[in-house]
């Protein structure tokens, strides 16, 4: 049946109204979207007037993202000045801190545009380190008298012993020069027992104990399985090294 004349305006605010829902519901939709995404990135910050201060607070907000220990400091490879008093937020960064950075950012204006950049920095992560005072020689224990603290980018310098590491644990596994940094690859933990020590066996039966000495047929750190001799029926037997000279056999 054709519509009346006087029927046009109604369908005519049906199909409106029509139209006007599905973009709701678009809209709805792509703020959901948006908001997850935006929830694994670093919250945005706010350019203030001062040209530099804006990257200041990039580097905090990295640090945060990273979840990193030290002071963060950023260079820019090629100049750029945000507006003034402007919302940056960082879209896109690498999955972990490197040296050279490519970080994406949208940049909101205040009279109300948006536009994306993509700028390149030098990063540096500032934290104290160890560096030898002296030569310090292939398995000797290490003193905090022999090393003194640094400032050192670790950025560069990697794989270097935390300044909180119980030095008491370590011994040199090779020679290091005087003024070079301590890392890992110098350094092992001392073992508890060494090979050929006269150690102390506990030999332990529910509450019944026994502590007999034996000869320690290889080094052995805290938790470990070393080999061990009965010193006096020759015997050789498997014991976990609980302390400093010190063993334990379970039966």
């Amino acid at each position: 049946m054709p519509l009346l004349p006087n029927s046009f305006p109604a369908a005519r605010l049906l199909v409106f109204l029509l139209r006007l829902v599905v973009v709701v519901v678009a809209l709805g939709v792509a703020s959901l979207l948006r908001a997850e995404m935006d929830a694994t990135l670093p919250p945005p910050v706010e350019a203030p007037i001062d040209p530099d201060a804006w990257l200041e607070e990039i580097a905090d907000t990295l640090a945060i993202h990273y979840r990193t220990e030290g002071e963060w400091s950023l260079e820019l490879v090629r100049d750029y000045t945000p507006p003034a008093e402007a919302i940056i937020e960082v879209t896109e960064m690498p999955p972990k801190p490197a040296s050279q950075m490519m970080l994406r950012l949208q940049v909101h204006a205040l009279d109300g545009t948006s536009t994306h950049q993509t700028v390149f920095v030098r990063a540096k992560i500032w934290r104290d380190a160890w560096i030898a005072r002296e030569p310090l020689t292939r398995e000797a224990n290490i003193d905090e008298h022999m090393l003194e603290l640094r400032r050192v980018d670790i950025l560069r310098q990697r794989d270097l012993v935390p300044v909180d590491t119980p030095l008491a644990d370590l011994m040199m596994s090779r020679s290091l020069p005087a003024d070079r940094f301590l890392s890992w690859r110098d350094v092992s933990r001392r073992p508890l027992v060494r090979k050929g020590q006269m150690i102390e066996v506990a030999a332990v039966d529910g509450t019944l104990a026994i502590t007999m000495k034996a000869l320690a047929l290889q080094d052995g750190l805290a938790g470990e399985l070393v080999r061990v001799r009965n010193t006096e029926s020759r015997r050789e037997f498997a014991a976990v090294v609980t302390a400093q000279g010190q063993a334990e056999v379970h039966f």
